[in-house]
């Protein structure tokens, strides 16, 4: 087994170094590059969504990118600004109807949990879901489908 001496050893180590730095800058220039992109598409596009979709990103990630360039993200966003149910309207009817979040999951399709931290005010469940929870609850008419 031959030896190798420490001047040897650091002599391999720095170029190794060297081969990991010139990786990474080289990584670097990727991301860059991927969010000149993603701005560029957010753009054109118009929306978060469209534009994660675009590049193969969820929309957390774009979101995040966007923001970290400083780009100035719209107000339009998945969500809409009117709700259709409060959480403490859900609440004050279920109680009303003497039924259980449990009960209230099986009549409406949701989960206990989304049913508990919306009454609690600890989320806003989109409305999709408020309206489910109203149709539920007889605030509101169910679809004819």
């Amino acid at each position: 087994m031959k030896l190798f001496s420490i001047a040897t050893w650091l002599t391999v180590l720095r170029h190794f170094a060297r081969v990991i730095s010139n990786d990474k800058a080289k990584r670097m220039t990727d991301v860059s590059d991927d969010m000149k992109t993603l701005a560029e598409k957010y753009a054109e596009l118009g929306t978060i969504n469209k534009a994660a979709a675009a590049m193969g990103l969820n929309y957390s990630t774009a979101r995040k990118r966007l923001k970290r360039m400083g780009v100035e993200l719209n107000d339009r966003s998945w969500r809409s600004d009117v709700d259709i149910l409060t959480g403490e309207e859900c609440r004050r009817k279920r109680r009303e109807l003497n039924l259980s979040q449990d009960d209230l999951m099986q009549l409406s399709g949701t989960t206990v949990a989304t049913i508990s931290l919306f009454e609690n005010g600890r989320r806003r469940p989109q409305q999709t879901t408020q309206k489910k929870l109203a149709q539920a609850l007889g605030l509101i008419e169910k679809d004819p489908s």
